[in-house]
């Protein structure tokens, strides 16, 4: 069979199943939502410094001529962070961590992915594509064919009063709302708890 994709293109290309990509949204809310819905369906998260998460945020407004509110920018990430802490351990979902998708352990990583999906790994998942082919895809600043690596520090990129307004906004919210919105659990701590939990998890002999 053939799937007929946006602008006409026509790939032999016939779905084992079916993906469901959520951008931004409350995990507290979706999560137990998709379990409900299919109960026996995986869900994975990809996880992201809250920081380079708002750099990245407001760079692609910029690029895009879009207004930029860094209030808002700075909230959503870390509401979504906060929400995501209680499904550690949660056989159903499993988390990988953004910079070892676009690291040297881009292959272990997705082999683990492909395992917990239960489907077949091939090298083509280590590379972006649509339909199983070779796609450009745009990111906050550039268009690229292949997966890469950044390790640019979060301030890189943003102008003087960016990154005045992002330090002020976190050093707020830890006064204002410090258990809802930023919780004791950190990033680095977030990355300790994936690992434990996957060390918890046997893998088949």
């Amino acid at each position: 069979e053939s799937v007929h994709a946006i602008g006409g293109e026509r790939f032999n290309y016939r779905p084992k199943g079916w993906v469901f990509k959520e951008a931004g949204g409350r995990p507290s809310i979706l999560f137990p939502f998709f379990q409900k819905m299919f109960p026996k369906g995986k869900i994975l998260v990809i996880v992201r410094e809250p920081l380079q998460v708002v750099r990245s945020l407001v760079q692609y407004r910029k690029k895009h001529g879009y207004g930029i509110e860094l209030r808002a920018e700075i909230m959503d990430p870390l509401r979504i962070f906060a929400e995501l802490l209680p499904f550690v351990g949660n056989p159903a979902v499993r988390f990988v961590l953004y910079e070892e998708l676009t690291g040297s352990r881009l292959e272990s990583n997705m082999r683990s992915v492909a395992e917990h999906l239960g489907i077949s790994y091939s090298r083509v998942l280590t590379q972006p594509t649509q339909f199983g082919q070779p796609t450009v895809v745009s990111t906050a600043t550039k268009q690229v064919s292949t997966v890469f690596s950044n390790e640019r520090h979060w301030t890189e990129g943003l102008s003087f009063s960016e990154k005045t307004a992002i330090r002020f906004y976190f050093s707020l919210l830890r006064v204002v709302e410090p258990t809802r919105i930023l919780p004791i659990c950190n990033y680095e701590c977030l990355k300790e708890r994936i690992a434990n939990d996957s060390k918890s998890v046997s893998v088949p002999g």
